[in-house]
Formats: structure tokens, C-alpha cells, sequence
């Protein structure tokens, strides 16, 4: 009885003393670190032997082949169907077809199939055993292409963003797909969800980075109508952030933009629908039109193949990022024949200047230069610096890489002023006596890189760019992968854009540039020797840089696979694509086929491009060229300028 009572005392005693209080806050403040043995095997053993086996298991993830991001991306996951293995009728696979395409799902940017996601990344560095001669993967299958609609979990979730949605420039969805989604660093991060009956959005976000892209498609996945919109100046309104106002138009077009901006005098003979007046700028006996009568202007792109049916033409179904060589001539010999870059969306104008004008300018420069020019058909190269689309004063223009040209900039009238060191308040600038060849012009203000270009001079005709740049710099992501193994690679890159040479020993960095819609050109080394010395070639409007490195063993046996050997004054152009059905060609060129290699995403060499393959032109002769892959479904066109050089490999993304 004492012992009962002394162990009922003692119980009474920890119970009131000892024992934890509970506050109202719920939280109980534990002194001592809490160990869960494997004897005791509580509840809270097995949600903790879980989240170990969790962490193992994500740590022995394998890397997945890439050639568009670095395995610290995020890569979106798919449907893990394989269409072999399901018995479906052709009414039952559209129904799974329209069910998939009404909920909204796009078309992923990463066709990673099953069996390359487990492929070890140390297993594709054996280029003889695993990329020549084992045998190729499954290919993606339709339904296979279809992403999972990603939904964050509340750790993930950053945020959810409402705002307005409207259609606008005659677009409609009758029939129509329609879709938005945050796209970071290209890759498609959330899908969102679209009331078109209330004219709003809705989407979960991770983080409040990249672009809200918003499209319509219709059935055969060409885009009708599309928006895309940063997302910056995000208001808080308690429960969500309001986002930008998306208002899906028309996509963007490639179009010449031909007119002028300089002063209109009197012309000579020509058709009577040309207006005319008088100035007396005559200091240069020169002759400049206006935009009237620009109709007579003769304007093919993608370096000759299209002729437009006006110059005022624009080019639809052309992807976002694509670069294009374009040729105006006058049939009357008025105007100067002028060849010139245009990229997909940029709406800056190319100017029309007359022969006389030309001519009168290119006497002033050599009278008050007291120089002699080679050649009266000698090309010349022109230029405009415009900062947010407008001239900008002040600037300089020099050439990269050339010694021995010097810029003459021409003054508010129009007129080549030797005393100018700078543009005036229209931004031009000249070079003059140039060979045939292609240059690269960097553009600077205060010392500043704000800007380059590429220009094609060819004789007889006015190279001309417009170098577009922005008054506020812009971060971009670069990063350095493997191009077929996704694992970083330490390089060191140089861009005419940037003022010095970056270093990126993590194969990640971050860069600040001023240039806006231009062909950029990105010159990468590895310090490693098994990867070859490439020119990344892309679009200066991208607000990333992914570069895929390539092995010189691949490089050199895919040329050897097609029998080719390397012939003087060619360089190599290597493209890779994501979700194309593609053919691929030089334009408008005598190119034999025969020197094309296509490959899978695995680098394995194939007969014919593949989906989210790519390819190689081998010999390809020294000098600007333009790429052009067509998509065989929705025939919308990617193309890309290369200024290629002897010994050189280029590399470039054809991709939104």
C-alpha cells in the first residue's frame, strides 16, 4: 500500500510540474534535440524514414539531355504514355486529343522520352559506344508531347496573379486553342487558366520572373494571336498580385518597314505619283526622297528565296527570334539598292535614300577627306543608333575587329560633316570604301557599349542597320551545358555587346546589356580542351543565353559518319530545334544537301532530321548566310544570319 501511494505521489508531481504547457499559439518549445531511434518506430519514425528515402532518391535523379537548358533548370516533366502500348480508335485518340488541347496543355519545350531520362550522363561522354553505335531511343510520340499541367504545391507557390485579358486585332477563338503561361528562361514554369467570358486570367506562379505569354492556335497549332508581357510592377491586392494586362493580337511579323526620314528635294524623271518639294540643303548636290512612291520598291527576304509582293508587305507565321536577309532595289534607278538585317517584330524603319544622294555624299566625303576611293561601286555601310526607338545624339560607331575605318556622321540636314565626332540628333553614321565582306559595328555613348550589329556590304549597294538599344540595361541568364549531357561547362564568353570578357567558372552567370532586337553573336571557350571554340549566335531581345557546348570527338565523328572532308575557307553551322518536324537549308544558295548531318537529341546521327534533333552544315563558304528551317505541320518558318568565317563553328537555337 505505501509503495502504491509513494508511485501515485510521484505521477500527481510530474503531471502538475513537470509536464509541457500547451499555449494558445500551439507551439511547444522542445530543450532537448528530439531523436527518433528505429526501436521505438513511432509515427513520426516513418514520416521521417520517408522524407530520407525522398532526399535519396531525388540526390540519385540522373541528369536529362538537354541542348536548350543546364541541368540546374527546372525541367518540366511528362506524360509517360507510350503509344504502342495503347489500342485506341481514331475517334477515341481525338477525343484524348481535344481533351488534352481544351485543358489547356502545350506543347513541351523538352522532348525528354522515358528511357533518355534514365540515361547517366557519365554514359553519353562514350561517343563510340553510346552516341554512334547504340541503337536510337523510341522517338517522342504525339502524345508524348503534351505536358502535365504543373501544379504547385503551397511551399512552392509564390504568389497567385489575376488581370485583365482582351483579344484584340481581329483575333478570335472560335474553334481556337488558347493558352497563358509563365515562360522563364524559354522553358514553359505554370500553366494559367483564361475566363474569356469575364476578360480575365488567373495563374500560380513559383517566382515573379520572365514573361506571361499568352496564345491563341487553331487546330493544326499555328499561332493566330498571341501577347507577351514581363512581369514587372506587380500591385498587391491582398489575396493575389494584379499582372499586366495581356491583350492578344496579331503575332509578330517580319516586314521591311521601308521609308525615310530625311529631307525631301525635287527628284528627276520618275513615275507621276512621286510628290516632291524643294530644301536648301545643297552642300551635298544630292537628292533625298520621301516615303511617297515607295511602292516601286523591289523587296525579297530570306536572302533572295521570296520576293514580296510590295515592300510594305509583312511576313506572317514567322517565328518570334528570326533573323532574315533583305535586298530593296528600284527598277527606276532612283532609290539606292540597300541590303539590310530584319528580325521577326522589329517595327524600326529602314530609310530610302537616293542615288543622287548617295552619290553627292560619297563626293563630299572624298573632297573634304582628300581621299580617292577604289571604286565607285565600292560598298558602303550606313547606320542609325536609335535608344527606345528613337535617334539618339552622341553616340559613336566604330568597327569591330577592322582597323583603318573611321565613322562619318551626318548632321541634322543629312549632310557627312567632317567635324562631327558623334551622331547628331538623327543618329546616323557612315562608313564608306568597304570591300565586300560582313562587318560587325559596335555602337557606344560615353565611353559605354550600348549596342552591335552585323552589316552585309556588298558592292554597289548600302549595307544598312538600325543598332537598337535600350536606355535601361537589361540582366540576362547565360549559362554553359553540355550539349547533350546537360552538365555544366566551364567557359569564358565575348560579345561585341559587353565591354569585357565574361567568365563563367560555374557555367552560370549573370550579364548587363544595353542591346535590344539585334543578331547577337557570342564567341565561347572552354578551358577544356574535348569541347571545340563556338560562335552562339541569337537574338539580342532574348532576356537569356543558353549555350550548348560541343565535343570535338562528336563534332568530328558526325563528319566522318557522313564521309565529309573539311575543305579551306568553310566554317561548320550546327542548329538544334525542340518540338519541330522540320527541313533545313541554306537560302537561296547552291548548298549541296549531302553535306548536311542530322541527329537526335542524343547526338545520334540519322538519315533525316528527327523531333527535337538538330543538324550540322558542314563547308559551308565564308560569308553571311541564312539558315531557314520550315515546320512541316504549321509551316511557320525560323530562320537565323550567320556571318561565318573560315575554320569556325556557329551554333544557334531554332526555337521560340
Amino acid at each position: 500500500m505505501t509503495t502504491y501511494f509513494a508511485a501515485l505521489t510521484l505521477l500527481v508531481s510530474a503531471t502538475l510540474f513537470f509536464s509541457a504547457k500547451t499555449e494558445q499559439t500551439r507551439v511547444l518549445t522542445i530543450q532537448k534535440p528530439l531523436v527518433i531511434t528505429q526501436e521505438r518506430r513511432t509515427p513520426a519514425y516513418y514520416v521521417y524514414k520517408q522524407s530520407q528515402n525522398l532526399l535519396q532518391k531525388k540526390s540519385n535523379e540522373p541528369i536529362a539531355p538537354s541542348t536548350f537548358l543546364s541541368q540546374q533548370s527546372i525541367q518540366p516533366r511528362l506524360n509517360e504514355i507510350k503509344l504502342s502500348e495503347l489500342k485506341l480508335t481514331k475517334f477515341e485518340y481525338a477525343q484524348i486529343y481535344n481533351r488534352l488541347e481544351s485543358s489547356n496543355r502545350t506543347v513541351a519545350s523538352s522532348p525528354t522520352t522515358q528511357q533518355g531520362s534514365r540515361r547517366l550522363a557519365s554514359e553519353a561522354l562514350d561517343l563510340e559506344k553510346v552516341v554512334f553505335n547504340a541503337p536510337a531511343p523510341r522517338a517522342p510520340s504525339v502524345l508524348d508531347s503534351f505536358e502535365q499541367e504543373p501544379a504547385l504545391s503551397p511551399e512552392k507557390k509564390w504568389a497567385t496573379l489575376r488581370g485583365k485579358f482582351e483579344l484584340r486585332d481581329g483575333v478570335g477563338i472560335v474553334d481556337h486553342i488558347s493558352n497563358i503561361r509563365r515562360v522563364e528562361e524559354g522553358q514553359t514554369r505554370e500553366l494559367g487558366r483564361i475566363d474569356l467570358g469575364a476578360g480575365t486570367y488567373s495563374i500560380d506562379i513559383e517566382s515573379p520572373n520572365g514573361y506571361l505569354i499568352a496564345q491563341i492556335k487553331d487546330q493544326n497549332g499555328k499561332i493566330i494571336g498571341e501577347d507577351r508581357k514581363p512581369i514587372v510592377n506587380l500591385q498587391n491586392k491582398g489575396s493575389y498580385f494584379e499582372g499586366p494586362f495581356i491583350r492578344v493580337g496579331q503575332p509578330a511579323s517580319l516586314a521591311v518597314n521601308n521609308g525615310s526620314d530625311a529631307p525631301p528635294v525635287s527628284p528627276p524623271t520618275r513615275p507621276p505619283t512621286v510628290a516632291s518639294v524643294k530644301t536648301a540643303s545643297a552642300a551635298t548636290s544630292a537628292n533625298v526622297f520621301s516615303a511617297t512612291g515607295s511602292d516601286a520598291m523591289v523587296a525579297n527576304v530570306f536572302n533572295g528565296q521570296k520576293l514580296l509582293d510590295s515592300a510594305q508587305q509583312d511576313v506572317a507565321n514567322v517565328s518570334k527570334f528570326s533573323s532574315t536577309i533583305v535586298r530593296l532595289d528600284d527598277p527606276f534607278h532612283v532609290y539606292a539598292s540597300l541590303t539590310t538585317v530584319r528580325m521577326t517584330g522589329d517595327y524600326s524603319q529602314t530609310p530610302q535614300l537616293t542615288e543622287k544622294w548617295l552619290n553627292g555624299s560619297l563626293s563630299y566625303i572624298s573632297d573634304t577627306q582628300k581621299t580617292e576611293f577604289r571604286s565607285p561601286q565600292a560598298a558602303v555601310l550606313m547606320g542609325r543608333v536609335l535608344v527606345d526607338g528613337q535617334p539618339v545624339a552622341g553616340a559613336q560607331a566604330q568597327m569591330s575587329g577592322q582597323s583603318g575605318y573611321q565613322a562619318v556622321y551626318l548632321d541634322e540636314f543629312m549632310i557627312p560633316s567632317a567635324k562631327l565626332t558623334e551622331t547628331s540628333t538623327n543618329g546616323y553614321f557612315i562608313f564608306v570604301n568597304m570591300n565586300e565582306d560582313t562587318y560587325v559595328v559596335i555602337a557606344s555613348k560615353q565611353n559605354k557599349t550600348i549596342g552591335s550589329q552585323i552589316f552585309i556590304a556588298e558592292n554597289a549597294r548600302i549595307a544598312y542597320q538600325n543598332i537598337l538599344t535600350l536606355s535601361s540595361a537589361q540582366t540576362k541568364t547565360i549559362r554553359s551545358f553540355d550539349a547533350f549531357t546537360s552538365e555544366n561547362v566551364p567557359v569564358d564568353v565575348l560579345t561585341a555587346g559587353s565591354d569585357e570578357i565574361i567568365q563563367l567558372p560555374e557555367a552560370y552567370g549573370m550579364i548587363r546589356t544595353y542591346a535590344d532586337s539585334n543578331v547577337t553573336n557570342y564567341y565561347v571557350r572552354s578551358p577544356s580542351q574535348v569541347y571545340a571554340d563556338i560562335n552562339y549566335t541569337t537574338a539580342g531581345q532574348k532576356d537569356y543565353v543558353h549555350i550548348p557546348m560541343i565535343q570535338m570527338a562528336w563534332l568530328n565523328q558526325l563528319r566522318l559518319n557522313k564521309g565529309l572532308s573539311e575543305q579551306p575557307n568553310t566554317g561548320v553551322i550546327i542548329g538544334f530545334t525542340t518540338d519541330l518536324s522540320y527541313s533545313a537549308y541554306l537560302a537561296a544558295e547552291k548548298y549541296d544537301p549531302s553535306n548536311i548531318a542530322y541527329f537526335d537529341l542524343y547526338g545520334r546521327p540519322t538519315a533525316q532530321p528527327v523531333r527535337g534533333g538538330g543538324f550540322a552544315l558542314f563547308n559551308v563558304p565564308v560569308g553571311a548566310h541564312e539558315v531557314v528551317l520550315q515546320d512541316t505541320q504549321t509551316e511557320q518558318l525560323h530562320s537565323q544570319v550567320f556571318q561565318v568565317s573560315s575554320g569556325q563553328n556557329y551554333v544557334s537555337h531554332f526555337t521560340e
